[in-house]
């Protein structure tokens, strides 16, 4: 159902990263398989690996199968890919800083512990929680935590997605020019105020919601 906008996806979680994929050389490398004249290679990786992680996390929805700890460091070790550096499917062993931002991470001591905190509030409130509410709380708790070496906002979108498309809501793509917002939007939370955090989730989801929507009328002449 969500499949014709894999690649806007895919494009949109890089281009947060700095990717200098634009949407058609995505959709070039992705579907194409062809290489992007005087284009990192990283950044085709990273397109490619981001397929594969979307992919998984189809499957797991269609497998009902619950994130847990293990279930992100699996999605992680496919977001990475063989990227040595971003240790795949592993926590950090080593100190972590956002570049102008004033939160300062955990420990990797601590890193382990606070991301099994993260999953039993979330176990916690699975059943009973609105579901955009705390897939907003899911992707911040992980960024939060920030337990990998490379990945972690990457990592973070598929478990906010894996949570909304169980919850029978349409993935969640943030764009370029809301990456702004988002990034205000995190360091707040970082800071005490998580509750904007979650406004601009809930926001972002029902204007994906209503573009969704919008896509079946069309589809169905309606």
């Amino acid at each position: 159902m969500w499949a014709a906008d894999d690649v806007r996806y895919v494009y949109a979680t890089n281009a947060i990263e700095g990717s200098s994929l634009a949407l058609g050389e995505t959709y070039v490398v992705i579907e194409q398989g062809i290489t992007i004249g005087g284009k990192p290679l990283r950044d085709h990786l990273d397109a490619i690996n981001g397929k594969k992680a979307l992919d998984y996390v189809y499957r797991l929805v269609d497998e009902r199968i619950v994130l847990t700890p293990r279930v992100l460091l699996d999605i992680h070790q496919i977001v990475v890919g063989d990227d040595e550096a971003a240790w795949g499917g592993r926590i950090r062993d080593d100190a972590r800083f956002i570049r102008g931002s004033m939160y300062v991470h955990p420990s990797a001591r601590r890193a382990s512990e606070m991301l099994d905190e993260v999953f039993e509030d979330y176990g916690k409130r699975r059943e009973t929680e609105h579901p955009v509410f705390l897939a907003a709380d899911l992707h911040f708790g992980i960024v939060h935590v920030h337990p990998f070496k490379d990945g972690n906002g990457r990592t973070a979108r598929l478990a906010m997605n894996l949570h909304l498309l169980q919850s029978g809501y349409p993935p969640l793509a943030i764009m370029p020019p809301e990456k702004p917002e988002y990034i205000e939007t995190l360091e707040r939370a970082h800071l005490g105020d998580v509750e904007t955090f979650r406004v601009f989730i809930e926001r972002l989801e029902l204007a994906e919601t209503e573009r969704y929507l919008q896509a079946i009328d069309r589809a169905y002449g309606k």
